[in-house]
């Protein structure tokens, strides 16, 4: 039992990754279920919009209510945006809607950096916050962005199911490392009927098999000598330097693609 609990539950030194072995476990289970639903659209898209949650918890903790409000925040003016006929409204919503995503983003991002210049710029001394950066925020934020320019340019029409738009904004594939995913691409394949088969199944075995040899034994190996260097640059020759420097290059490209 205790190891259930452990299995859903969050823990701040041990977020929850891709790679690890903790999220195999739980992929299984979710593939288990999955399985058995993924025919009925309500079901599957409420399932994975879950298990979808769950991951976020599992990686970042409470800051999970940071991303549904943006969420809810922004599938709310995306509606104003689109109804209301007048130009100046329409654009006050979307100028209130990108203030209110990008200045969530830039107090977790930027409020110590901003204090810190004001310190230096003024001589006063400011106290450091602790503030912890919730994992995909820039992801999620720009995702959230690019959903409501494309509804303010008229590209596509806002969802008036929520239940679409939340499993949008929280797939767990590309929650926390993107990419980010336009919406007029996304979106009409959600409700689509699946079609399963062995070659598409392989194929999917296939770029998940090559994902994780990129990040686990390519990317996480080569920051293993990239952080060595980094963080004791002076202790090592110019040559040993670039070295890392290209090995960040390489070590970004992999665990990105």
């Amino acid at each position: 039992m205790k190891t259930i609990q452990d299995l859903f539950s969050f823990v701040s030194d041990q977020p929850l990754i891709f790679s690890s072995g903790e999220f195999f476990v739980l992929f299984f289970i979710f593939l288990s279920i999955y399985g058995l639903i993924y025919n009925h659209v309500v079901a599957r898209l409420s399932y994975v919009l879950l298990f979808s949650c769950l991951f976020y918890y599992k990686s970042s903790g409470w800051y999970l209510l940071v991303l549904l409000g943006t969420i809810f925040t922004d599938y709310f003016l995306s509606l104003l945006i689109y109804n209301v006929k007048n130009p100046v409204q329409k654009k006050f919503y979307l100028i209130l809607s990108l203030a209110i995503s990008l200045g969530v983003l830039f107090y977790f991002k930027y409020t110590n950096f901003l204090l810190s210049n004001i310190s230096l710029i003024t001589g006063k001394s400011y106290d450091w916050i602790n503030i912890i950066l919730p994992i995909g925020i820039s992801f999620y934020t720009f995702q959230s962005i690019s959903y409501l320019v494309d509804v303010y340019k008229g590209e596509i029409r806002p969802r008036k199911n929520m239940l679409d738009y939340c499993f949008y904004m929280t797939f767990f594939p590309h929650l926390v490392a993107g990419p980010i995913v336009r919406a007029k691409l996304f979106l009409p394949q959600i409700r689509a009927k699946l079609r399963i088969s062995n070659s598409t199944t392989n194929k999917g075995l296939y770029f998940i098999t090559k994902g994780l040899i990129k990040k686990a034994l390519i990317a996480d190996y080569i920051a293993g000598y990239n952080d060595l260097v980094f963080l004791n640059p002076e202790n090592y020759a110019g040559v040993e330097i670039l070295m890392a420097i290209y090995g960040y290059a390489l070590q970004i490209y992999c665990d990105f693609s």
